[in-house]
C-alpha cells in the first residue's frame, strides 16, 4: 500500500550507492529547510504568486491531488520539514523494486504519520518504522532500518555529494540500468546500443540543486568505470573557448563545444556501424564538390564548434551564426559556396512576366569587404546569408548585419563577456571546459507575437481542465530568464555546473532525469527477464527431448504443494504442476541433460518453472512479468491437438500490450 502514497509525486527522483541487500537503483535526498529558506526569494515563488498564473497552478495542484484519494497538498506542505530520503532498491530475480520514503523531523513525526495513515488507512503496520524523530514507510524491513540509521548523518551517508545549501541531491545507478539493457540485448542476439555508443561502462549520474538568490545553481557528474570511450570520448579536451572573442555583446544565447577531430569521429562511425552509414553523404560531397568527405572536408574542421543567437534581425526573428574552428578555411568556404548556391536555387521563386514563360535567374555569390575581412553573401529567401573566415574561424551568419557585428567584435569590439547576461550568469563558472552554454528564455516582441498567434491552435482539442494552463502561458513566459552552464571532461568522468534565474528550467531537470531513467530501466529489466525465460525454456525443452530419447518417457510431474515436490511450498506454485522427485536431478545426473536447475525469474517467492506432461507431450510455463498464471496446463494443454492450441494462444504474454501485462510465457511440444 505504501506505493499509493501520493508523496511519490514529490519524490520521483532517485539514485544509487546504498550498501543494502540487492541492487540499488535510485536515491534522492531532500532538505525541506533549505527549500523553505530559499524559495520565498526565488523567481519561482514570484511566478506562482502572479495572479495571471495562479489559476493554472491551482489546476495543476488539483490534478496532482486527483491521483490519490484524500491527498491535500495545502495540508501536506506545512508538515514537510527537516530532511527526507527516497530509496528504490532492486532485490534481483523476479521481485519488484522496493521503495521506501523516510523523514527526519526535529519536532517529531506524529503529525506527518497521522496525516499519511489517515490518507492510506489500510497501510500495513509492519510497513511503518517510527522512532520519534524518524519515520520510514516501505515494504522492505532492511531498507527501512538502513534509512532510519543513516538519515541523521545527512546526504553523505547515502553516497551523495550535494552542493552547499542544496535542497535536492540525487544519484542514478546507471550501471544497473545498463547491465539490464546489455543482458536484454545479448539474449535477443543483438549488441547493446549503450555499449555500441560507448556508454557501456557508465557507472553513476549524480546531481544537486540549490537556490541562488532569485535563481538556482546546479552541479552534477557522470562517472565511468574506466576511461571514456565512444561518444563520451568525443567531448573535450577542456580548453578556453575562442569563439567568445567573436560573439557580439548583443548575443542572447550561445553554445560552444570542444570535440575530438571530426575525421576521428568518422573513423569511429565506420568501425562501429560500418562505412555504409557515411556512404551517402560522402558520395554527395564527392559528386557536387569533388571533395573527399573523410580525407578533405572533415579534416578541415577544427576542434571547436559554436552556435550564436543575437538580437539582430533574422529569418526567425533573431540573428543566428555557426562558428567553426578551421584547420583549412579555403576548403570550408568552397563547401559553403556550393551548398549555398544549391539552397538558393532550390528555394528561389521564379519571376513571372505576362506573356512570357517563368524564368529563374541563377543566384550569385557577392564578395563584401568589412574591416579586415572579405566574406561572401548569397540571397536566400530574402536574406543575405553570409560566410567567410574571421580570426581563424569559419563563420556562417544569417544576415550581413550579424556578420559585420562578428567581424567588428573580432577586430576588438565588445564581446559577449561584457554583456549583462553573461556577467550575471557566469559568476563562479570557468570559461575553460569541454562545453559552455548561455540561454536567454525571455520572449522578445516577435516571439511573443508568434506565441499569441499559436495559442488558439495549441489549445484546440485540449480537455477543459487544460484551459487554465494555456491561458496562463503568456504570463508564465514573462517569468522565464537566463541560464548558463559549463561542462568539463576528465578521463573517467564528465561534470557540469550551472546557474539559472529561470527556476523552471533548472527545477525541471530532476523530473526529466527521472522521467527518462525510471521507465527505461523498468522496460529494459522486463525485456531482459522475458528474454531470459524464453532462453531457459528453450534449453529445458532440448533437455526434455534428449531425456525422452534415453528413457522413452518424459520426467514425472507433481503438484507444487505435494510432499514429494522438489520445489519448496510457495503460494505461486501451490496449485500448479512442477517437476517431480526425479527432476531436475534426473536431468543433471548421471547424464547432464542440463547443467543446472533453472528458476523462474517471475516466481516472486522463488522456484522452478511450471511443468506438465500428459505422456506424449509437455508444456513449460512461466507466469510472465505480471506474476500471475493465466494458463491451467491440465485444462488448456493436450498433445492430442495441434500445439500451441487456441486456448494457449489466448493466454500468451504479448509485450505489445505492455512490458508488464497479463499473459504467460510458455513452450510446448509441437
Amino acid at each position: 500500500m505504501v506505493r499509493r502514497i501520493a508523496l511519490s509525486v514529490v519524490f520521483i527522483f532517485s539514485a544509487a550507492g546504498l550498501p543494502a541487500q540487492g541492487t540499488p537503483l535510485f536515491v534522492a535526498h531532500v532538505d525541506f529547510d533549505a527549500w523553505r529558506a530559499g524559495y520565498p526569494q526565488s523567481r519561482l515563488a514570484q511566478m506562482l504568486a502572479d495572479p495571471a498564473v495562479q489559476p493554472a497552478w491551482r489546476s495543476i495542484v488539483q490534478m496532482i491531488e486527483g491521483t490519490a484519494e484524500g491527498l491535500d497538498i495545502d495540508a501536506l506542505l506545512p508538515l514537510l520539514t527537516g530532511q527526507a530520503v527516497v530509496a528504490v532498491m532492486d532485490p534481483g530475480g523476479a521481485a519488484s523494486p522496493t521503495a521506501s520514503v523516510g523523514f527526519l523531523q526535529a519536532g517529531g513525526t506524529q503529525a506527518l504519520r497521522a496525516w499519511i495513515q489517515g490518507m492510506v488507512p489500510l497501510m500495513p503496520p509492519e510497513s511503518v518504522l517510527d522512532q520519534g524523530n524518524t519515520l520510514v514507510f516501505g515494504e522492505d524491513a532492511a531498507l527501512r532500518q538502513m534509512i532510519a540509521g543513516r538519515l541523521p548523518q545527512g546526504p553523505a551517508a547515502f553516497s551523495l555529494e550535494p552542493a552547499s545549501d542544496a535542497f535536492l541531491a540525487l544519484r542514478v545507478n546507471l550501471g544497473a540500468i545498463l547491465a539490464d539493457i546489455a543482458e536484454s540485448s545479448a539474449l535477443a542476439g543483438r549488441p547493446s546500443p549503450a555499449a555500441q555508443l560507448g556508454f557501456g561502462n557508465a557507472h553513476a549520474l549524480a546531481a544537486s540543486i540549490a537556490f541562488d538568490g532569485p535563481g538556482m545553481r546546479s552541479q552534477g557528474r557522470l562517472d565511468f568505470n574506466g576511461p571514456r570511450t565512444g561518444v563520451p570520448s568525443f567531448l573535450g579536451p577542456d580548453a578556453p573557448f575562442a569563439f567568445l572573442d567573436l560573439a557580439p555583446q548583443t548575443t542572447r544565447s550561445f553554445a560552444g563545444l570542444h570535440i575530438t577531430p571530426p575525421a576521428q569521429i568518422a573513423a569511429w562511425i565506420d568501425q562501429t556501424f560500418g562505412p555504409q552509414v557515411l556512404q551517402g553523404p560522402a558520395q554527395a560531397v564527392q559528386n557536387v564538390l569533388q571533395l573527399d568527405l573523410r580525407e578533405q572536408l572533415l579534416p578541415a574542421i577544427g576542434g571547436e564548434i559554436a552556435y550564436v543567437s543575437t538580437a539582430e534581425p533574422g529569418p526567425l526573428g533573431a540573428g543566428m551564426a555557426l562558428i567553426l574552428a578551421a584547420n583549412d578555411p579555403a576548403t570550408l568556404e568552397r563547401f559553403a559556396s556550393a551548398a549555398a548556391l544549391m539552397a538558393a536555387s532550390s528555394l528561389q521563386a521564379p519571376s513571372v512576366t505576362p506573356g512570357q514563360p517563368a524564368q529563374t535567374a541563377p543566384p550569385q555569390i557577392t564578395p563584401v569587404t568589412q574591416g579586415s575581412v572579405t566574406y561572401s553573401t548569397v540571397p536566400i529567401m530574402g536574406q543575405s546569408v553570409c560566410f567567410g573566415t574571421v580570426r581563424g574561424h569559419f563563420v556562417l551568419a544569417s544576415s550581413q548585419t550579424l556578420m559585420n557585428s562578428i567581424i567588428a567584435t573580432g577586430d576588438g569590439g565588445a564581446n559577449v563577456r561584457q554583456s549583462e547576461a553573461w556577467q550575471a550568469m557566469s559568476a563562479g563558472l570557468a570559461e575553460s571546459g569541454a562545453m559552455i552554454r548561455l540561454t536567454d528564455m525571455r520572449p522578445d516582441p516577435s516571439s511573443g507575437a508568434m506565441l499569441a498567434q499559436m495559442l488558439p491552435m495549441m489549445a484546440m482539442g485540449a480537455p477543459p481542465e487544460a484551459e487554465p494552463l494555456f491561458a496562463a502561458l503568456p504570463a508564465v513566459l514573462q517569468h522565464l530568464g537566463q541560464s548558463a552552464s559549463v561542462v568539463t571532461a576528465a578521463p573517467e568522468s564528465i561534470a557540469f555546473e550551472g546557474h539559472s534565474n529561470s527556476a523552471i528550467e533548472v527545477g525541471a531537470m530532476p523530473a526529466v532525469l527521472a522521467a527518462i531513467a525510471v521507465p527505461n530501466f523498468l522496460e529494459a529489466r522486463g525485456r531482459a527477464r522475458v528474454s531470459r525465460v524464453r532462453a531457459d525454456l528453450r534449453s529445458l525443452a532440448t533437455a526434455l527431448e534428449a531425456y525422452h530419447i534415453d528413457n522413452s518417457s518424459y520426467p514425472v510431474w507433481t503438484m507444487g504443494n505435494a510432499p514429494d515436490s522438489i520445489a519448496p511450498h510457495n503460494a505461486l506454485l501451490a496449485t500448479m504442476p512442477v517437476f517431480g522427485t526425479r527432476a531436475p536431478s534426473s536431468l543433471t545426473t548421471p547424464i547432464a541433460y542440463v547443467a543446472h536447475q533453472f528458476e523462474d525469474p517471475f516466481n516472486r517467492a522463488g522456484g522452478p518453472f511450471s511443468y506438465y506432461t500428459d505422456g506424449p507431450g509437455w508444456i513449460l510455463l512461466s507466469p510472465g512479468p505480471d506474476g500471475d498464471f493465466n494458463v491451467n496446463p491440465q485444462r488448456d494443454y493436450s498433445s492430442a491437438v495441434a500445439q500451441p492450441s487456441a486456448e494457449l494462444l489466448q493466454r500468451a504474454y504479448d509485450p505489445t500490450n505492455g512490458t508488464v501485462s497479463a499473459g504467460d510465457v510458455f513452450r510446448v511440444k509441437q
